[in-house]
């Protein structure tokens, strides 16, 4: 699926293949890839039926000599399943929990609409919803004034990010593996966290497009020319800023969790995780894919400022789930406050990102939060503390 042939060298890389230039992730092939080998050439049938004649003889009832039953505890099942397995599973606990709502501020008025993402609280007594994050949509004015200037005017680094962009329709992992060692012998578990991390990402930031139905860029004028095949849907938010939004902040998280022995029985940090580089390197990565889609012409800079909020906010809600934290924050993105303001509205990724703190900030009067939410031990999920636990093995 690489777009540079000179990724092929990256074959590990192939059954973790699922970024595409439509919103990041090419249908769900990319949920369950574990960079595991498939047999070559055609499967062998008539050769294993044959062969299973030449060395059955008779059939012995096994009688009382059978496996006992497997356990349910996740520390075992989930050792024994495939990647693919493991996969659906996590995808099950993290969307089961969501739920998706639009509406217009303003009767009648599609420029107003909204989305909002809640997450399903379960007890014995009740259910209940609260927030995760809201999308508000910009107005025609803004998209069609300073951010198609904006756009136009990105378009004269084309000449120096085109490989980039081209690279960026493929997999994201080489561009993460730069920063932070990934490899699917070395580090499969984070793997597995990650495309977790960016199933989610892909299945809400879908819902949100189909909500506020924007259109991109070049559909408001013949000079913005794409470098890329424009995507078929949505432009806001984009789904390259909230997935690898979602990636740093999850990666980075894990990072800062990794401990190592202190040498008199206890843990302490690992050294080699203790300063903020390693977070300010994926920010940085997250937020140079996200430009890059401008540079292209198929985003607006709004596009990615809503698109790296929703990734920031749905990486720390994921974390809570993974470490059974109890609670996480809300943040909403007021796409229609940006006509009270004039200068033109770019993404700029630490102004959504305190690196020292580790938290999100907001941007008056367009980005606002936190709200701290509970999360209740009904949203814990053994299933991603299984992989959680697992993939911050890999880093010690």
């Amino acid at each position: 699926m690489s777009v540079l042939s000179g990724w092929s060298g990256w074959s590990g890389w192939s059954g973790w293949s699922g970024w595409s230039g439509s919103s990041g992730w090419s249908g769900w092939s990319g949920w369950g890839g574990s960079g595991q080998a498939s047999a070559p050439g055609p499967y062998p049938a008539d050769a294993l039926l044959t062969n299973r004649d030449g060395i059955v003889g008779s059939w012995q009832n096994p009688g009382s000599e059978v496996p006992v039953p497997l356990p349910t505890n996740p520390d075992v099942t989930l050792e024994i399943w495939g990647p693919a397995e493991r996969a659906a599973l996590f995808q099950s606990d993290l969307i089961s929990r969501l739920n998706f709502s639009t509406e217009e501020l303003v009767a009648d008025d599609p420029e107003s609409r909204q989305v909002i993402v809640q997450h399903l609280q379960i007890s014995s007594a009740s259910c209940s919803l609260q927030p995760l994050v809201k999308v508000t949509r910009p107005r025609e004015s803004v998209l069609s004034g300073q951010q198609l200037n904006l756009v136009a005017g990105y378009a004269d680094l084309r000449g120096d990010r085109g490989p980039e962009i081209l690279a960026q329709l493929g997999e994201p992992y080489p561009f993460i593996s730069s920063v932070a060692f990934l490899d699917p012998s070395r580090t499969p578990r984070t793997l597995e966290l990650l495309n977790a991390a960016l199933g989610l990402a892909y299945f809400v930031v879908m819902q949100v497009k189909a909500g506020l139905a924007c259109r991109r860029p070049h559909e408001y004028s013949s000079q913005i020319q794409p470098l890329i095949p424009a995507p078929l849907h949505g432009t806001l938010p984009s789904g390259h800023a909230t997935e690898s939004a979602i990636a740093a902040y999850v990666l980075s998280a894990l990072l800062r969790r990794v401990v190592v022995d202190d040498g008199s029985g206890g843990t302490i940090p690992a050294p080699q995780f203790a300063n903020d580089g390693w977070v300010v390197q994926l920010m940085r990565l997250a937020s140079r894919i996200a430009v890059n889609r401008t540079i292209a012409g198929v985003h607006f800079p709004v596009d990615s400022i809503a698109g790296a909020l929703l990734g920031l906010t749905l990486g720390q809600y994921l974390v809570a789930r993974c470490t059974h934290d109890t609670g996480y924050a809300s943040w909403a993105f007021e796409g229609d406050q940006m006509t009270s303001i004039s200068d033109p509205i770019d993404h700029v990724w630490h102004d959504l990102f305190d690196v020292g703190t580790f938290i999100q900030t907001d941007i008056q009067p367009y980005v606002t939060g936190p709200t701290n939410q509970t999360l209740g031990p009904d949203g814990r999920s053994a299933a991603l503390n299984w992989i959680w636990r697992q993939a911050l093995a890999e880093w010690r």
